[in-house]
């Protein structure tokens, strides 16, 4: 029986590349870092995205949302044409192959063009609601909208429409969501009666060039070693709410991503800070590794990794299906909050 069974969703950006002076600037003016493994990648790159989408698998992602909220023909349609290539693996791909998809739009609907929001929610039934692999929440394809709350209120009879905004304190107390929750951005805050429980690792806008004087209030850091990033883990999986929903993949402007990044000073002289282990050690696939320990203790834990209940300061690694206990943790790993409750049995410990 599983620990907990909330299904796990990410939200994925897919407007990398050096297409065109409009995609190169988000690496060059807004990224502090880039892709360990890729460089500043393109995100249409099936060298790329096939080993992203074989990482979401390992790590049991239940459904990736695309985001697409500064409108459908945003950087001159290369965030589209991205989404399409990745879309189109993920559907050869097939269940239990590959995370399912959905979409997060917004810019038209939160310019006030309702019309032309409409005509694209259509266009968007019709091209993509309906094949096997688009996520279906409540009998029906999602579509999350990226709004403030003056646009809450919209609906869809084609899709089941959640919403989803900036930052979530703004309007975590907003009555038109509760019971429903908000699906992101920016996890500062939960809803208390939500389907989500949402996880942001850290968040800093501050730094971007399109800036003003008050982004630096929803900025956060990520505590030593990722402790915020942990933390936000170990209450979700105890709540097990439907959803658990973590920020971004590979948001490396607003450093909500969790993919495995180096930084790197961008055009305008910014670094993102790194992560480090215990040691102060480098390791840019620690975000990552939390994120596969903990998708993982729906079934148990895995190997070679470390842990510790949540009350208790002794650390154990998990080796051959035994518990032994350790002194310090070890280099490279986070060592994994258990909750109270977790069941491991009494026999598989040793000193």
């Amino acid at each position: 029986m599983s620990y907990y069974n909330s299904q796990i969703g990410i939200w994925y950006f897919s407007w990398w590349g050096q297409d065109n002076p409009e995609t190169a600037l988000h690496w060059q003016r807004e990224a502090g870092a880039v892709s360990a493994r890729f460089g500043e990648y393109s995100a249409g790159n099936p060298e790329v995205f096939t080993k992203q989408l074989d990482w979401m698998q390992e790590a049991c992602i239940d459904f990736v949302i695309f985001e697409i909220t500064n409108g459908w023909e945003a950087d001159s349609g290369v965030i589209k044409r991205n989404m399409d290539a990745i879309v189109s693996e993920i559907d050869r791909r097939g269940p239990g192959k590959a995370p399912r998809y959905a979409f997060a739009l917004g810019g038209e609907l939160r310019y006030g063009y309702i019309r032309e929001h409409e005509k694209l929610v259509l266009h968007l039934y019709e091209e993509y609601g309906m094949r096997e692999m688009y996520f279906k929440w409540e009998g029906k394809p999602l579509l999350v909208t990226f709004t403030d709350s003056d646009y809450f209120y919209w609906t869809s009879r084609l899709f089941t429409v959640r919403n989803s905004t900036g930052v979530v304190s703004q309007w975590a107390e907003d009555p038109s969501i509760q019971g429903k929750g908000l699906w992101g951005f920016t996890f500062d805050a939960q809803v208390e009666n939500s389907e989500v429980y949402g996880i942001t690792p850290c968040h800093d806008a501050n730094h971007l060039w399109i800036a003003t004087s008050n982004t630096h209030k929803w900025d956060f850091d990520r505590g030593d070693h990722g402790e915020r990033y942990i933390r936000g883990w170990l209450e979700a999986i105890k709540q097990n709410r439907p959803v658990i929903m973590i920020t971004s993949y590979n948001d490396f402007s607003e450093e909500t991503a969790i993919e495995a990044f180096t930084p790197r000073r961008n055009n305008e002289g910014y670094v993102t800070a790194p992560l480090l282990d215990y040691y102060g050690n480098e390791t840019p696939t620690w975000y990552e590794d939390i994120t596969l320990a903990y998708t993982a203790l729906k079934e148990g834990l895995l190997e070679d990794y470390q842990y510790r209940y949540e009350n208790d300061a002794r650390i154990f690694v998990y080796e051959q299906e035994r518990c032994r206990f350790i002194e310090e943790p070890l280099p490279g790993k986070a060592v994994i909050l258990l909750p109270e409750d977790y069941p491991i049995e009494d026999w598989r410990f040793f000193s």
